[in-house]
Order: structure tokens, then sequence, then C-alpha cells
């Protein structure tokens, strides 16, 4: 397909742009579709009915667009759809026949519900939601155990808020690498939960077994990123993010006036960015043999913290 057959279809303010209500460019052979950043503000609702071979679609930065034609639920071999900063876009339709996609990124979105079929799509690796969802988690994540990035950013002016409520499905997402948090504003720990739940047993072995990353921004009203107890599911990461957190006050907290020597013989690179509260990250002593970089800014509160590396003994 030439670049000029596309011309005009997406434009609003066409004087023809009538006549591309019914637009389906005949496409039987492509694969890839790159449009981001065109201004489109509307997609003829059958524009995808001839492009049955895509696996590639990326329609990001199109801040106009408003809404997708209902076409796209019928790109099976979809691998990858990338609608990240399509900032008036509420709505996505049905995904439950888009069993292939490995990569969803809808960051910096405005959509309010959850795509349907978003639980069918059992191959995703790479999950970006973002928007004025009030939804919780848990259920549509259940099934996605191939998972490996995951990124949650609500809208920083969204009246509703996401209902982080993850603790029944952390052990089934034993293949995630990478977490990013951005404006949960209703949540209070990330790993542990406040209340009764809290005192629950062992989580499944296998929990965080691939967790390398985590990064936590304008969560404002977390006090502490997790409980000790956690640590021992958190032995493979090797970065930690925390950024604009105002009531935090631990990164780790302890569940005895002492504090137990814990470990985290992984974690490399610690970065705590205006944490006005932060007293500390830890009150007891906290093992890391392999930090190479610890960055602590804007926490003028912070008391102590202590990171203790034991030197390798030699044979």
């Amino acid at each position: 397909m030439e670049r000029k057959s596309f011309e005009g279809f997406f434009n609003d303010e066409s004087h023809n742009r009538n006549s591309f209500k019914h637009a389906s460019p005949k496409c039987p052979m492509l694969t890839t579709l790159l449009l981001s950043n065109n201004k489109i503000s509307t997609i003829p609702e059958a524009f995808f009915e001839h492009m049955l071979e895509l696996k590639i679609l990326d329609l990001s930065w199109n801040h106009q667009l408003c809404r997708l034609p209902s076409s796209i639920s019928k790109l099976e071999k979809l691998t990858t759809l990338l609608l990240c900063r399509c900032g008036s876009l509420r709505e996505v339709p049905s995904l439950s026949n888009l069993v292939r996609l490995k990569k969803l990124d809808l960051l910096w979105t405005s959509i309010e519900e959850l795509p349907q079929g978003l639980n069918m799509l059992t191959n995703l690796k790479y999950l970006g939601l973002g928007g004025r969802l009030s939804e919780t988690l848990d259920k549509p994540l259940q099934n996605l155990s191939k998972l490996q990035h995951l990124l949650v950013f609500a809208s920083p002016s969204a009246k509703t808020e996401f209902k982080w409520e993850m603790i029944g499905i952390w052990g089934k997402l034993q293949n995630l690498e990478k977490l990013h948090l951005d404006y949960l504003h209703n949540l209070n720990m990330v790993f542990g939960e406040v209340g009764a739940i809290a005192e629950s047993a062992s989580l499944p072995a296998g929990t965080f077994s691939s967790l390398q990353y985590i990064s936590v921004w304008h969560c404002n009203k977390i006090k502490k990123l997790c409980l000790v107890r956690w640590l021992e599911y958190l032995q493979k990461l090797q970065t930690v993010e925390v950024y604009y957190c105002e009531q935090l006050e631990e990164i780790i907290g302890s569940e005895s006036k002492e504090g137990e020597k814990v470990t985290l013989p992984k974690l490399e690179r610690l970065e705590l960015i205006r944490l006005p509260l932060l007293k500390t990250i830890y009150s007891g002593s906290l093992i890391c043999d392999s930090i190479r970089k610890i960055e602590i800014s804007g926490c003028e509160n912070i008391e102590c913290f202590l990171v203790h590396v034991q030197p390798t003994s030699k044979s």
C-alpha cells in the first residue's frame, strides 16, 4: 500500500470526510502499520476490515483520537497495539479476539473502563494501563501469567481512582520483571496490605521470583513500600525507584521494634527522590552486597539510611 492511499482517511477537517466513513483500504499483506503522532481524530469504522495480517499497529501520540473502530477487533494476528498518549481516547473495543497480543500500551489515555476481554490476552508480556479507571485490577490480570512488564499510571486529574487489590494474584504473576506505578492516590502499600489481610499466610512459592525492577511515583497515601516479611519474595530485585510520594515514611516497614537483619543480594540501584517525610530505609540491618548506586535527594527528614555491604570472603 502506497503512502498516498491513506491520505485523508483520518483528517477530520477534510471537506470530503464523509466519503471516508466506510473506507476500508485493501492491504491483505500488510503486517506493520505505524501512524503515531499524525493528529488523527477519527478512523473509519471499517478501516481494518482488509488488514487481517496486521501484527503491529501504532496509533500512539494522536491526542485527538476519541475512539477506535470496531474493525480493530478482527485483527486476530495482532501482537502489538500501541495507544499511549492518545489523551482523548475514552473507550477501546473488545480485545477478546486478539489473543496473540504480547504488548498492549494504554498509558496516558482517558479510558474509563478496562477493555472487554483483557483477561483473555494470556500471551501478554507488556501491559501499560492508564486513564480514569476505577476498577480493581486483580480479576482482569489473574490469567496473564506471562506478563513481564506491568505499568499502571492513573490520571493526575482523575476524579476516580484505581483500586489496587493485588495480593490475591501476585502468586500468578511469576514472570513479572518490571513494575511501575504512578499517581495511584489511594495506594497504601505496594507489597503487603493494611489491615487484617497483612496477617495472612505466606504467599505461594515462586511469587516475584522474576521481579527485578520497582518504580513508584506520585503515590501520596503510601507510608511504607513493603513489609519486611515480603523481602523473602524479592530476592532478585536490582532496582528500586521511589519519587514524589509525600507521605512515605519507610521503604521497608519493620514488624518488630528492634528490626531484624535482612538481605537484598541483587540490589544494585536505590533512588529515593523528593520524599519529604521519609525517616529511614529500614530500622534494622539491610545487607546489599551488589549495591552500586544510592541516590537520596529532597528527603530532608531522613534519619538513618544504613545499607551494609558484606565483604566477599577469600578462599
